[in-house]
């Protein structure tokens, strides 16, 4: 079995000193949050975990590997499900406080484009993906990741390797080009973006 890295939140170091949009003083704090489905854990601790570092979220980056196929967007719809209710019984009523959402598809490989074979983006990608299906349990995952997060982007990385013992390995190959760029301009996007501050009542 190979371990989790994190287990429940990690904060990383320090909060660094930044300013919002408006030019008020903020304090910006990087929270590691473990994975869904690690060993020895329900549904149940999934979904109180994923909903606290929404809570505690202004921009929560969620990664899962591969494509956007269904299991990816049930997984996501669950949790996603349950963080909104909390937040909404916090605030009485709906509620537009849950985080900007950054869904990162991590050893993507294919090719972005629509059903007419036009090149799209990856935020365009992920829209066409959460398009009601008229199947009633998909397109209710769907909705509640709409619902939840309203503001929402996309970034894919292709493998950063090719072979498999680079990735197990302790090594200081540098990654593909083409991981180096895609994670560069994934950087770019999320910088360029201040997240709004949340408030400790």
């Amino acid at each position: 079995d190979v371990p989790w890295q994190t287990k429940g939140l990690d904060v990383w170091g320090r909060p660094a000193d930044i300013e919002t949009e408006s030019g008020a003083p903020a304090a910006l704090l990087l929270i590691d949050v473990e994975g869904l489905g690690g060993l020895g854990v329900d549904a149940n601790y999934d979904q109180t975990l994923f909903a606290l570092a929404a809570l505690l979220a202004s921009s929560l980056v969620y990664n899962s590997p591969g494509s956007l196929d269904e299991g990816a967007i049930a997984s996501l719809g669950l949790v996603s499900r349950l963080a909104r209710k909390i937040e909404a019984d916090e605030a009485g009523g709906n509620s537009d406080h849950l985080p900007d959402l950054w869904w990162v598809l991590r050893d993507f490989a294919l090719e972005l484009v629509n059903a007419d074979g036009y090149e799209i983006d990856s935020d365009e990608y992920l829209e066409s993906s959460l398009r009601r299906t008229n199947r009633r349990e998909s397109d209710e995952y769907r909705a509640a990741i709409a619902l939840a997060f309203e503001r929402r982007r996309c970034a894919t990385l292709p493998r950063p390797y090719e072979a498999e013992s680079d990735l197990r390995a302790d090594t200081n190959k540098p990654p593909r080009p083409a991981f180096a760029a895609a994670l560069a301009d994934f950087r770019r996007r999320l910088l360029s973006e201040r997240p709004r501050p949340k408030r400790v009542r």
